[in-house]
């Protein structure tokens, strides 16, 4: 399957108003899709991972304890994607 010119993720990021930015080098700069269970809902310390090779679907990091279980699966269901559009 050809890679699509934007990652889906991304589009869907940019799409529901969570991306803020990325590095050029595939990691980017997202409000978490659990910002109001964030102590005062503070807006940093969340990124998504473009995919590669030891890490197929990417990844997903949020430095907050309320996250500290939701992976890169969690945030495919919460954005609509399926792991093969990942």
């Amino acid at each position: 399957m050809p890679r699509p010119v934007e990652n889906p993720v991304v589009t869907a990021l940019k799409a529901s108003g969570l991306y803020k930015g990325g590095d050029g080098a595939g990691k980017h700069d997202i409000t978490c899709p659990w910002v109001h269970e964030h102590t005062d809902a503070v807006d940093s310390g969340t990124a998504y991972f473009e995919p590669e090779e030891p890490y197929p679907l990417g990844g997903f990091k949020c430095l907050h304890g309320h996250c500290a279980k939701r992976h890169i699966g969690t945030l495919l269901d919460h954005l609509g994607i399926t792991h093969g559009e990942a």
